[in-house]
């Protein structure tokens, strides 16, 4: 833990929580010397624990940013110090609350928001842009930040020649499929956060990462039980679970978001649905032969299924990968694409796909940034607004 915690201390404040250049390297190549952080997550863990459950204990967590433990960098150990050294935070209410919190102070400073309006281009001018929404109307902006993933905006709202090279060949995170469960008894065997691991833990994460497939065995899989902590988001006497079953990948979207459901030959539509149906089995045995948790799919009343199918067509996540781009070495820190645009002024990304990264916490950081970086930037814009 004191080397995950070194990862955390090097990583968070030179490569998180500021705008990443050049002027970091040093500190951090003095790290690198000190920590080996770029060997694979679990050969490191290999050589301080025999035990494969603590290994397997101590790096589930590299699926957070998209990849396994043995193919992540062991950087990535500071998701333990986070998590068992300072440990994770919950808002009461769900995590809804927070997006809720966020459009209430922003309405507050005057902010308009126009929903149900999906945009179909960012048209690119001099430096006035405009995006085009469905139906036809065009709006004009001094700035634009695009919250949606990066490699769809990219790829799919820029004109060609504006487009950054490479992301055709950019590495992504897993597929996944999450049940949302509705139960209408409690089930004391889950914690607020439960991880299952299966018997062949390695062969689980290479057949779904890979292999590209979801096989037929056991599972890796993360499942929260928020009312643990939060008995409002269920009925007493009842209970509300999620679960993530790491998946393969949708094919590449062409040009043009085509949906893509014959690609290759093959039915994706009846594939996704197939892993869906895998997922599902493969949890609910899980659930029974791990936990005892026997009868529990008789207590499921309400269920609600994302697989990436949806979070494809439903949050623009290209090729359905539910925690956008990778965090690869080649995909990682000064690597990852960059917030502000390299070709057209003024175009901001915010998401999982930029940097500094996914998940909620790097996700709001990288809109901090973003904003302290317009406003640095076009001072003309906000002293307009005081007049």
């Amino acid at each position: 833990m004191e080397y995950a915690q070194r990862n955390l201390d090097v990583g968070w404040p030179n490569f998180i929580a500021q705008q990443l250049s050049l002027n970091g390297m040093p500190q951090f190549a003095l790290a690198s010397l000190l920590n080996s952080p770029f060997e694979a997550h679990h050969k490191q863990l290999q050589r301080r624990f025999k035990s494969p459950k603590l290994q397997a204990m101590l790096s589930f967590q590299d699926l957070y940013v998209g990849l396994t433990p043995y193919s992540a960098p062991a950087v990535f150990s500071l998701l333990q110090a986070i998590e068992l050294n300072e440990g994770v935070y919950y808002p009461v209410g769900g995590f809804h609350k927070v997006a809720k919190g966020l459009l209430t102070i922003c309405r507050e400073l005057g902010v308009k928001f126009k929903f149900n309006s999906a945009v179909d281009e960012i048209l690119v001018g001099g430096k006035i842009y405009a995006y085009e929404l469905q139906g036809g109307e065009l709006l004009q902006s001094d700035v634009i930040v695009a919250n949606a993933d990066l490699p769809y905006v990219e790829l799919n709202l820029l004109p060609e020649q504006f487009r950054r090279k490479g992301l055709g060949d950019a590495e992504y995170s897993s597929g996944v499929v999450a049940f949302y469960w509705g139960c209408d008894r409690q089930w004391p065997q889950l914690a607020h956060h439960t991880v299952f691991l299966s018997t062949d833990y390695a062969g689980s994460w290479d057949r779904v990462f890979k292999q590209q497939r979801m096989g037929s065995g056991g599972f890796n899989f993360y499942c929260a039980a928020a009312s643990r902590t939060d008995p409002s988001v269920c009925p007493e006497g009842h209970d509300a679970i999620m679960v993530l079953v790491p998946c393969p990948l949708l094919p590449p979207t062409p040009e043009g978001g085509d949906s893509r459901t014959q690609a290759g030959g093959r039915d994706w539509d009846a594939e996704v649905a197939q892993w869906m149906e895998t997922a599902r089995k493969g949890v609910l045995q899980q659930f029974e032969e791990a936990a005892g948790m026997a009868g529990f799919a008789d207590s499921i009343r309400a269920e609600l299924v994302y697989t990436p199918r949806d979070w494809q067509q439903r949050y623009s996540l290209e090729r359905g990968a539910a925690f956008g781009l990778a965090h690869s070495l080649n995909q990682l820190a000064i690597f990852r694409p960059s917030p502000r645009h390299p070709n057209v002024d003024d175009l901001y990304f915010v998401g999982a796909s930029t940097r500094p990264g996914n998940g909620l916490p790097l996700v709001l950081t990288g809109a901090r940034l973003v904003a302290d970086d317009v406003v640095a930037r076009r001072p003309d814009l906000f002293a307009r607004d005081q007049q």
